[in-house]
């Protein structure tokens, strides 16, 4: 498969997503990977639908795929974290949403670490979480909130 025809692949199977088309999104990915199994974004994108489609438990299987072929995936440690969250590894969800963060910090993976370091009632480490949000993402009110909470009621 070229190059170009994986990315018509990818585009045509993001659109059917889009339209709440998974099934069809599916089958496009699954005859893409066939004819490029090495495809990182291929497998990606299959996680993503599957992941759309509540299937956490699979997306999670592709997107582990997906890292073997390109391991420095920010945004795919990032959505196998929301998978591992999901279906209650939250242990594996910080993971990955650190490994997500050491590639590419993003206040979105911190708010996930905050907000899972809040659940387990590690707020030390949930304050430090919501600041590193807040340092990436000013207007983040939403973790400014999480912050004045934490540090009203320690």
């Amino acid at each position: 498969m070229t190059m170009n025809s994986e990315n018509d692949s990818i585009e045509r199977a993001e659109l059917l997503v889009a339209q709440g088309r998974f099934s069809d999104a599916l089958e496009v990915l699954d005859t893409a990977i066939a004819e490029a199994p090495e495809c990182a974004k291929l497998w990606a994108n299959k996680g993503w639908c599957l992941f759309s489609m509540g299937e956490y438990d699979l997306a999670a299987v592709q997107f582990t795929e997906a890292l073997r072929l390109k391991p420095n995936a920010s945004t795919t440690y990032f959505f196998r974290a929301q998978c591992r969250e999901k279906i209650g590894d939250l242990d594996g969800a910080l993971q990955d949403y650190s490994a997500s963060i050491a590639i590419k910090p993003q206040s979105d993976a911190f708010m996930m670490i905050g907000m899972i370091h809040r659940y387990n009632g590690n707020l030390v480490a949930a304050r430090q979480a919501f600041s590193n949000a807040i340092r990436l993402d000013p207007d983040n009110d939403l973790a400014a909130s999480f912050l004045a909470e934490e540090l009203d009621h320690p």
